[in-house]
């Protein structure tokens, strides 16, 4: 309490604290912004590490995770501040922020740098050891995610207690045979012990070759949900796609054929 000029003025403790942490906060938004405006670490990140150089008490009066996010975007689509899409694949030069996790651990496993047919594999040598311990193997790809430059984006699960771990990410610009056996060759090159005995992919025939090249021994069998896929495809190639959807009769006549994958060969 003290007095100005014949005036009573109250300050409370709660406001002195508030205070004190008010230039603490400022400091560190403007931290984010010099980050998020110089730096093409990803949101999560540049968030992150302001964070942890703060107080708790400051900490605890930053906004919500989302809106600071969104500020940090805000501020590189304003400044333009990521770098241009590459041309072509001998352009393409992964920043070394996105080599590592979040957590510091080196994440890309293997870059072949070939311009014609670029491979990047990424994967924490944990994973790589996670899925030395999987008999069982399931392997897939994508392209609707894909970058720019590449074909798709492949990723190799392991099934460890019946459960379906996704360990390895990889970006190919190609998807022909040589890709694949590259692919599993530096796999077996970063662990040796790296041997399924059953893989699960779907109808590719180029993937599934290599498999069964690289990995000696190995059972390869497609997934069924594919094995479905190829079948209507086949339908609509045929000119049939009207009649399966009109005819339910014919319609279940196909659904059948899809079963035949539970029968045993010599019965079929």
């Amino acid at each position: 309490m003290t007095t100005k000029e014949a005036e009573v003025l109250k300050v409370s403790v709660h406001s002195h604290v508030a205070d004190k942490r008010k230039p603490e906060v400022r400091k560190a938004l403007s931290n984010m912004r010099e980050k998020a405006a110089t730096s093409s670490s990803p949101s999560r990140r540049v968030i992150r590490n302001v964070i942890a150089g703060m107080s708790k008490t400051a900490a605890v009066q930053m906004k919500s995770y989302e809106t600071l996010s969104r500020n940090v975007r805000r501020i590189r689509q304003k400044g333009n501040s990521l770098p241009s899409v590459p041309v072509t694949l001998a352009d393409f030069i992964l920043p070394e922020e996105y080599m590592v996790t979040l957590e510091g651990q080196q994440f890309l496993l293997h870059d072949n740098k070939d311009p014609f047919r670029r491979t990047m594999i990424f994967a924490t040598k944990e994973n790589i050891s996670f899925l030395a311990h999987c008999d069982e193997w399931y392997m897939d790809g994508t392209f609707d995610i894909c970058p720019p430059l590449f074909s798709q984006l492949y990723t190799i699960h392991g099934r460890r207690n019946n459960l379906h771990f996704p360990l390895v990410y990889v970006l190919a610009s190609k998807k022909d045979y040589f890709t694949y056996e590259g692919l599993f060759n530096q796999l077996k090159v970063a662990d040796k012990r790296l041997q399924p005995k059953n893989i699960m992919i779907d109808f590719e025939k180029a993937a599934h070759k290599a498999a069964e090249d690289v990995f000696e021994g190995v059972e390869v069998s497609g997934c069924f949900f594919h094995f479905c896929q190829c079948l209507y495809r086949k339908i609509q190639e045929c000119g049939l796609q009207k009649t399966y959807i009109e005819d339910a009769t014919f319609a279940m006549n196909m659904r059948c054929i899809a079963a035949l994958a539970f029968v045993p060969v010599h019965d079929v």
